[in-house]
């Protein structure tokens, strides 16, 4: 039995990038919409990979943590005209790259 459960796990690494790969595609879902292929290959690596799975946790943990408290962050910050002002242009550079 533990010479199958070796061979499967063979298998399914061979079916799926790396947990590099896993864990930075796990950090793009935040991000942008997956493709199907990307979200399958996620699900078969975490069916497997517990350190993975647990990347893929605290990430959504943390995620939800800031969701939760950035109204009650936000609603304290006060920007001056000019600050306001230096916003809009650095977004507006960025945009034109």
């Amino acid at each position: 039995m533990n010479t199958l459960k070796k061979l499967a796990m063979k298998i399914l690494d061979g079916l799926t990038p790396s947990c590099d790969v896993i864990t930075e595609k796990i950090s793009e879902s935040l991000d942008r919409k997956l493709s199907l292929k990307e979200r399958l290959q996620i699900k078969v690596h975490l069916m497997y990979c517990k350190y993975c799975l647990r990347y893929r946790d605290q990430i959504m943990y943390m995620r939800r943590l800031l969701e939760k408290d950035s109204a009650s962050i936000l609603k304290d910050v006060k920007l001056d005209a000019a600050q306001k002002s230096r916003m809009k242009e650095q977004i507006r550079k960025s945009c034109q790259h």
